[in-house]
């Protein structure tokens, strides 16, 4: 019997099961359209006030109902931006000129995305996969998005990335990273601007999820990444001796989802107002986690899919109260001044029940006090004037055709010696607390707060997180005395317990702390790697080293044993090839490592011309003898021992640029390209794969003989009732169907 795995029944059922969803609406034998209405939804949205007309609301109502666009952004490091933009450009021959008799749009540029990298296409994201007309373009929007040159991403999904403002020596945290698109982007800017010493902490609380990060991070061939598995309220504020600060964070926290309709139409069925509240504490939570390790000066961008500000301008205000001024909202109107936002609420109500809806905590009764928290009710008119919730942004979806979403900007002018907790009034007030920016005072208190900010800058600054590690416990102590103190964790003393070794994997490890040095010797010989080659950056997850990675210096000291559970780090460098024979160097260098590791080369690189590389891109299995290539390309193959060898060529598409790919010299010339960046590459430069031959019979030889085959009279009477239609032999009563006899095959 056939289970349900690869090939069996739930394989089936599971394809009939998408089938049916994919055609949901279209008829008979699918499953029924989703009503998009919720009169609670709109009950809701009405009374919170995110929009202060009836038109508006209508407008934004009738966005909600519609098929949200496809979008998506070129790769800004890629090696083929250019010849992407180039093809999205003419993309008459990609986008069909009508579908069911309407004009169809090509794809446009998002008016806010730098560099003209975000683009907008009117088809939806369904129709783009199912359609029959939409084949062409859809199959180039995969392509190109499996080999890395774009990432298919929701518009508003782009932009708290763009308002982090990274620059290349920058430490950021992601703290709810997967699946990792804000994350990619996030390392795109931190590469594009030139390389530096720069990390990206990539978190997130599901394991699994984690490894869907290792994929989108794979792609974009920059080792400046660590992959971390933690509650993001829990992060490490310390690890091995260093003090776990960053200088941007970026805070999506889970949310309710509820500016997602356009995309996740189940949410009309399930949207509660208990949704948002039901969170509000963990964001809140995740919130002030992050500006505990935000760094005297940095940013940190608060961001959700929700328009509820029970999720939004509450969670940003709670820690707008607890910092007590040393945290504070950034105006943003003159940064990405196309994307049109609507200001931040300064005033809403809480829905307690269908008809009951207050603005103050003390006007709930004293049964609701317990179950609604302060922090979810607007600010006091005094907070308000002091938070500015009006530098918050939400972006609704009938604006610029996008979905609902929610940005926060904020920014760390002080050190925090405690974050109070609401639920504690006497800690609130008998807490020690910097005095508040945000407060009106005297100029000359004003002068003496700024002249304590900078001095609290400049010891921040001399106690950098990660960069500078405490070594000495009176050291660790000072350096921890302006951390707020957190249930259950102790911060002078630290654990010896090597967490970035994750349940059922190795460790990663340093190769310079293995037994390599005959390993780092052969790699420096057979590939000729320059004395500037960062050796001291290998790093492995096995002891026999199958595989190499190559990591950034600051992500080498984070595997150090600490407190950080490290699920992934660094470039996948080398892979150990398969091997009948022994070999000068069984190591062959990975594709997506190529753009780091080419300049370090000094031998076992070949350049060809284009039409070598056209031949080499044709052969079968990209195997090629050396004698159907030009003659000094042979030449320079056959010069070279059995190994890894890189391939460079200048494309067409990208002049004046060597782009490397991996091979191995064997017999034959080989390239080893993955498969989804081969066909990435054969699209962009229009070469079609040779026409598969027809397999052929075999021709009889001239010394062999088939007899016919013959049949006996009841056999001839069966064959003559099948023709007829009648029941063939052994069906329906009729008789039996005895073996056609077939003689041997005999030779003269």
């Amino acid at each position: 019997m056939r289970g349900r795995g690869r090939g069996g029944k739930g394989r089936k059922r599971g394809q009939q099961r998408r089938e049916q969803k994919e055609g949901e609406g279209k008829g008979d034998g699918y499953w029924p359209e989703i009503t998009k209405e919720n009169a609670l939804y709109e009950q809701y949205y009405r009374n919170v006030g995110i929009v202060k007309s009836e038109e508006d609301f209508a407008g934004l109502m009738a966005a909600m109902r519609r098929p949200l666009p496809t979008t998506f952004r070129i790769v800004s490091t890629g090696y083929f931006v250019q010849a992407v933009k180039d093809v999205i450009s003419k993309a008459s021959s990609l986008v069909p000129a009508d579908v069911a008799g309407e004009k169809v749009e090509p794809p446009r540029l998002l008016p806010w995305y730098p560099n003209g990298l975000g683009y907008h296409c009117s088809v939806f994201r369904r129709e783009l996969r199912t359609s029959g007309e939409w084949q062409t373009f859809h199959k180039f929007i995969v392509s190109q998005h499996e080999q890395g040159n774009i990432c298919r991403q929701e518009a508003v999904s782009m932009i708290p990335p763009l308002f982090l403002d990274v620059h290349p020596n920058h430490f950021v945290l992601d703290m709810c990273a997967a699946p990792g698109s804000k994350t990619g982007q996030i390392l795109e800017i931190l590469e594009g601007q030139g390389h530096g010493s720069g990390l990206v902490i990539a978190n997130d609380a599901d394991k699994d999820r984690c490894y869907m990060l290792v994929h989108q991070m794979k792609r974009l061939g920059n080792p400046a990444f660590v992959i971390t598995n933690h509650r993001a309220e829990l992060f490490p504020s310390y690890h091995a001796g260093m003090q776990m600060q960053f200088d941007r964070i970026l805070c999506d926290v889970p949310c309710s989802g509820d500016g997602t309709l356009r995309k996740n139409a189940d949410a009309w069925r399930k949207w509660q107002p208990s949704q948002g509240m039901g969170l509000h504490r963990l964001q809140s939570s995740i919130l002030q986690r992050g500006a505990q390790l935000l760094r005297v000066g940095g940013r940190l961008v608060y961001s959700t899919c929700s328009l509820n500000p029970v999720e939004d301008e509450a969670v940003v205000a709670s820690l707008l109260r607890a910092s007590h001024g040393a945290c504070e909202l950034v105006d943003t109107a003159t940064e990405l001044p196309s994307l049109i936002r609507r200001t931040g609420l300064a005033t809403w109500k809480v829905m307690v029940s269908l008809d009951r809806w207050f603005a103050k905590f003390e006007e709930l009764p004293p049964d609701k006090q317990r179950k609604y928290p302060p922090s979810v009710f607007p600010p006091t008119e005094e907070e308000a004037k002091a938070f500015h919730l009006d530098r918050c942004m939400r972006v609704l979806p009938h604006d610029q055709d996008t979905g609902g979403f929610f940005i926060a900007v904020i920014q760390k002018t002080a050190a925090l010696s405690k974050l109070d907790d609401d639920k504690d009034a006497e800690k609130l007030a008998a807490a020690e607390v910097e005095p508040s920016v945000c407060a009106a005072t005297s100029a000359a208190a004003q002068q003496q707060q700024q002249q304590q900010q900078q001095q609290q800058q400049q010891q921040q600054q001399q106690t950098d997180a990660v960069r500078l590690p405490v070594k000495d416990e009176a050291g660790a102590a000072a350096v921890n005395a302006d951390l707020p103190e957190i249930p259950g964790e102790i911060r002078t003393k630290r654990s010896t317990h090597s967490w970035n070794k994750i349940a059922g994997e190795d460790p990663i490890t340093p190769l310079s702390q293995l037994d390599s040095k005959g390993l780092t010797d052969s790699l420096v010989q057979f590939f000729g790697l320059s004395p500037s080659f960062p050796l001291q950056q290998l790093v492995t997850r096995s002891k026999d080293m199958k595989r190499l990675y190559i990591a950034t210096e600051p992500a080498v000291r984070l595997l150090a044993p600490g407190n950080l559970k490290l699920v992934n780090t660094g470039l996948r460098l080398m892979r150990r090839h398969k091997q009948r024979q022994p070999l000068p160097c069984p190591f062959r260098i990975c594709q997506e490592a190529l753009p780091f590791v080419v300049p370090f080369l000094g031998k076992r690189v070949v350049t060809v011309p284009y039409d070598d590389f056209v031949t080499m891109v044709k052969a079968p299995g990209h195997s090629t003898p050396p004698s159907t290539l030009s003659p000094a390309t042979a030449a320079a193959f056959e010069a070279l021992d059995t190994g890894c060898v890189i391939v460079q060529v200048e494309l067409p598409i990208v002049p004046g640029k060597l782009l490397p790919f991996g091979g191995w010299k064997g017999k034959n010339c080989q390239l080893l390209v993955p498969r989804v960046d081969m066909a990435s590459v054969k699209n962009l430069l229009h070469i079609e794969d040779p026409p598969k031959a027809q397999p052929q019979q075999p021709a009889a030889s001239a010394t062999a003989t088939v007899a016919p085959v013959t049949y006996t009279a009841a056999e001839e009477e069966s064959r003559k009732r099948k023709a007829e239609g009648a029941p063939a032999a052994g069906e329906d009563g009729a008789p039996a169907e005895p073996a056609p006899k077939v003689q041997a095959i005999t030779k003269s």
